[in-house]
């Protein structure tokens, strides 16, 4: 019997353990205080063909977009109506992540284009995914492990300033990032594992200055013929680096620097610093890449031959469960993850830029 870990992950009062005729889900928490229950969240569900989304297929291209924008791994997507939420799940059989979603919530959102409110709450639970929130809540033995509060309130505040960096990246102004917060956020102050509403929209807003400077230039041809476009593929040597991830155009991704940065291994804040100096063959905006970004190159580059990698462990910028002195370290000899103390422990460091 497999067994789907769903955590909802913008709710304000919790809920018991659901069990179906063909999988157990954990609902920790649901989205308002009137929530009831469902008998019954199997999923797929009968769509309702209205607005925000038409059926799975387009919310799940939704759902890839936001992934390409920021370039992370992409996540399937289950609708389950009468959840009343949205929620970052995971199948404790073989770890395989998910996001669930309530299509008929989405659709009580007030604003016209529905659309932009689901994103920012669908990019609330890639930034769950993203940062392992919800595999944390798992033990070695894959039993539900209990946070304190305090933590899982920055687990919140982690999600949330991802929400608003997608959002910002993919060009959406800071108003309509923040509309399904002042909407369906009610506590003034911290409840439970959920922080006040304020700290909810600054850790938005922080999120969003950040991903609206990083909103990719669009192509300004200066001659009135047709120009030719080229397009990418993995283990390219290209802008400095040798490309690991390309988006669906072809145009646009991620390269590595060819080698490890340095002599040796190193702490995190030397890590960041080395890769932020970097300049390569005229190209700068070299950075210390996030787990998921880590793990792309394990698996595009490293198990190809490709890059120079060690059989060592690497560095990523991504917080530990929202611990500010842990950082997840991506172990090259074996494709696992783990957690590294950003002062005491010293590992290799391999840089990346988007292009």
């Amino acid at each position: 019997m497999k067994y789907l870990i769903c955590s909802v992950l913008l709710s304000l009062i919790c809920n018991p353990l659901l069990a179906q005729n063909s999988s157990s889900i954990i609902s920790f928490c649901s989205f308002d205080a009137v929530y009831k229950t469902p008998q019954s969240i199997g999923c797929p569900n009968v769509v309702d063909n209205s607005t925000p989304f038409n059926n799975v297929k387009e919310a799940q291209e939704v759902l890839d977009s936001l992934c390409e924008t920021v370039f992370c791994a992409h996540y399937h997507l289950i609708e389950c109506n009468h959840l009343g939420n949205a929620s970052a799940c995971i199948d404790s059989t073989n770890l395989t992540k998910y996001i669930a979603y309530d299509n008929i919530f989405f659709q009580k959102l007030k604003d016209n284009d529905h659309q932009i409110e689901a994103k920012s709450i669908l990019a609330h639970e890639i930034g769950h995914q993203i940062n392992d929130h919800v595999l944390m809540l798992l033990n070695a033995n894959r039993n539900h492990v209990i946070y304190p509060d305090a933590t899982r309130r920055d687990f919140e505040i982690v999600a949330d300033k991802f929400s608003g960096y997608a959002m910002g990246r993919m060009g959406y102004d800071s108003a309509a990032t923040l509309k399904a917060y002042y909407e369906v956020i009610t506590n003034i102050n911290d409840v439970g594992t959920y922080p006040a509403k304020y700290k909810r929209i600054e850790a938005v807003k922080e999120g969003w200055i950040k991903g609206h400077k990083e909103i990719p230039s669009p192509v300004r041809p200066f001659k009135k013929e047709p120009s030719i476009t080229t397009t990418h593929s993995i283990g390219e040597i290209y802008q400095g680096g040798i490309v690991f991830f390309v988006d669906k155009t072809g145009l646009h991704g991620l390269v590595a620097a060819p080698t490890d940065q340095g002599t040796g291994a190193y702490d995190w804040g030397k890590a960041v610093q080395i890769c932020q100096s970097l300049e390569l063959k005229g190209y700068k905006g070299w950075y210390l890449p996030s787990k998921d970004e880590v793990n792309l190159m394990y698996e595009n580059l490293y198990l190809r031959g490709l890059g120079n990698f060690r059989a060592d462990d690497y560095w990523s910028s991504s917080e530990f469960g929202g611990l500010n002195y842990a950082v997840w370290v991506e172990v090259f000899s074996d494709g696992t993850q783990d957690h590294g103390d950003k002062t005491h422990d010293r590992y290799f460091v391999r840089a990346i830029r988007r292009f």
